[in-house]
């Protein structure tokens, strides 16, 4: 891919330079810089109050996909997300992203609508304390081999660190509970997804991959690979509610599949209306996958691995 030069967006904040390909970004000035071996940490003794962050914006041009791409770690007590919020010529919005006691590389795709300048925010919710430490932001254009492939950064789970990047717990679910484990007995690798699905106030519990990009009209597929202690239904939704808030139709697509004691396969195709009038959230061209326990007083923990969602 080819880096993108990043314009600073605040002045009340210092320069940073915290990719590989020397980007410089904003940040607040609560976080302090460390050179290591020639790699910029910043890193921040947060109290758990304000919305400290990174600030990058990017000169984009009209229908074309972006990624964005930072590694973080954090020692907060709690399980509170980060957040990236953009703003561009589609609209403003937020998106919710993991965060991992060990490094990670986090990763969101966005679409530049008509193009022009789209603003970043990369920044830590309220909540309990620790610290919390950044490098590696940087912007790219994504290409069409990219496009074409795995939507998913880390389907096998062998590059996540402590939890997936991939997939974030639905908002109404307390705890954590996703995690990888390692997995002896899959055809290949050493680590899976692990989520206990566990009813909590009446709701099934469920998950949530980051928002990945298409294009309406085509079709896509969703694989995984799954077992459980037992034989255990999930659903499996495909769905367009964009960052910048829902509008029309909605479009949704759910999958019921019976997940059984030994490894299997499992596959779903979507096909993405292209009537964006009836379904103006597809303007963003981004949809996400959510995968939820099909009975809301079930409980099971379910394994995954090889995941991926590619256009056909």
């Amino acid at each position: 891919m080819r880096k993108l030069s990043l314009v600073s967006l605040l002045s009340m904040s210092a320069a940073l330079n915290l990719a590989a390909a020397s980007v410089s970004l904003n940040a607040n000035t609560e976080w302090k810089s460390v050179d290591t071996e020639g790699i910029k940490t910043y890193a921040i003794d947060y109290d758990g109050k304000g919305w400290p962050g990174f600030f990058p914006q990017v000169d984009t041009g009209p229908g074309e996909f972006y990624k964005v791409r930072w590694m973080m770690k954090s020692q907060r007590t709690g399980d509170e997300p980060q957040t990236l919020a953009i703003e561009g010529s589609l609209g403003k919005g937020t998106l919710n992203c993991p965060v991992s006691k060990e490094w990670n590389t986090y990763s969101a795709y966005v679409f530049s609508g008509n193009g022009g300048p789209f603003k970043f925010r990369i920044y830590l919710n309220p909540g309990s304390a620790g610290k919390v430490e950044a490098k590696n932001v940087e912007v790219s254009k994504v290409s069409t081999e990219e496009l074409s492939g795995n939507l998913l950064s880390d389907g096998d789970f062998e590059h996540s660190a402590g939890s997936p990047v991939d997939w974030l717990k639905d908002g109404r679910v307390k705890g954590s509970p996703i995690s990888i484990v390692r997995s002896e007995d899959f055809i290949s690798g050493e680590r899976s997804m692990a989520v206990e699905f566990k009813p909590q106030d009446g709701n099934a519990i469920g998950i949530q991959s980051p928002q990945l990009p298409v294009e309406p009209g085509k079709v896509y597929e969703f694989n995984f690979w799954a077992k459980a202690g037992r034989e255990f239904v999930i659903n499996v939704d495909t769905q367009a509610w964009p960052p910048y808030g829902h509008k029309g139709t909605h479009f949704w697509k759910r999958d019921t599949f019976k997940i059984t004691t030994e490894w299997k396969q499992y596959s779903l195709k979507a096909s993405i209306p292209s009537d964006l009038v009836q379904y103006p959230d597809l303007a963003a061209k981004t949809v996400y996958i959510g995968i939820s326990a099909a009975a809301k007083d079930q409980e099971e923990k379910v394994l995954f691995d090889d995941m991926s969602f590619k256009r056909l």
